[in-house]
């Protein structure tokens, strides 16, 4: 983990951004286990405090954040629930480590489990619960370019099925077929009617956004620059990293103008984020969750500590 950095501009904007209590969720306990979802809306997430539950998948009430986190009782690298089913990335330590993944309901129970091919990297489910998708570096460690491969594989919640991976797809730009030896996919975000996405496409040293069609086998470049792409809840936006000069920076397109907005953070975030609302963004830094609007005005707000992994559960 990278050191952690506070800047006091962002302490100070804490209490206009976070519902309430989010830098008093840093003392937060996790002293019993749910068998069952919270009323909505709540946040899950991964919580790093060094105590038992360390790594477990945690939820707080997204009105009170200051409450005790409440563990599932499951343990997961990452993780992400929608609808009535999640997905849980784990790594099996040893002589040798082996990655898996397993789908759980709304009562945290774990139903189907499968080895992954790689290292776990990203997961998002569709907002009805019916698709999960798992990226895994088969190669590498992380997005630098020209030093990583990836898979993209798609499974069906109910059974756990492995439905199709996205290097079967066929794609097209401005028109025309599109395909590359060298292609990578990596970051899906779904649509709500759970059969369209979009997701980072990378060949050749660039990186596209595609917008993915599930039922058709079919992707489109639609923009260039996009890595790990997130979804707003009203379907408008999307917002990604891109790498530059300086690290990886925090932009928010239109999908209706192509417009780009470069949001307020300054500091290197290299992560899918989540959305908090249609107006703003959490992200993690340092360990900790953090919170920007989406309009590029404001400063960074810390929304979380000891956290990873956030899923805003409406």
């Amino acid at each position: 983990m990278r050191a952690r950095q506070v800047a006091s501009d962002a302490k100070d904007s804490v209490h206009a951004m976070v519902p309430t209590g989010g830098e008093e969720n840093q003392i937060g306990k996790t002293p019993e286990l749910r068998s069952a979802l919270p009323k909505k809306p709540f946040v899950m997430f991964r919580t790093t405090i060094l105590d038992s539950h360390y790594g477990h998948l945690v939820t707080v009430p997204l009105d009170d954040l200051s409450k005790s986190r409440v563990s599932s009782g499951l343990s997961c690298e990452r993780a992400y629930f929608s609808g009535d089913h999640g997905v849980c990335l784990t790594a099996k330590r040893g002589a040798v480590t082996t990655y898996h993944a397993f789908i759980f309901d709304d009562a945290f129970r774990p139903q189907h489990n499968f080895l992954l091919q790689g290292i776990p990297s990203r997961a998002r489910v569709s907002p009805g619960g019916r698709y999960a998708a798992i990226t895994v570096f088969i190669s590498g460690h992380s997005y630098t370019p020209g030093s990583f491969s990836t898979r993209v594989e798609i499974y069906r919640t109910a059974d756990g099925s492995l439905i199709t991976e996205l290097e079967q797809f066929t794609v097209e730009r401005e028109g025309k077929p599109f395909r590359e030896a060298d292609f990578n996919f990596w970051g899906v975000t779904f649509t709500a009617d759970e059969n369209h996405f979009y997701a980072t496409l990378g060949t050749g040293g660039q990186n596209y956004l595609v917008e993915g069609d599930l039922a058709a086998r079919h992707a489109r470049v639609i923009h260039a620059g996009v890595e790990c792409p997130s979804l707003s809840p009203d379907g408008q936006h999307v917002a990604f990293k891109r790498l530059t000069k300086s690290g990886w920076h925090l932009y928010v397109i239109d999908l209706r103008t192509g417009a780009e907005t470069s949001l307020a953070e300054t500091r290197s975030i290299d992560d899918q984020v989540e959305w908090l609302d249609d107006g703003r963004i959490l992200y993690v830094f340092a360990n900790d969750i953090w919170v920007v609007s989406s309009d590029g005005s404001g400063a960074p707000a810390l929304f979380l500590t000891n956290a990873y992994s956030p899923i805003v559960v409406r």
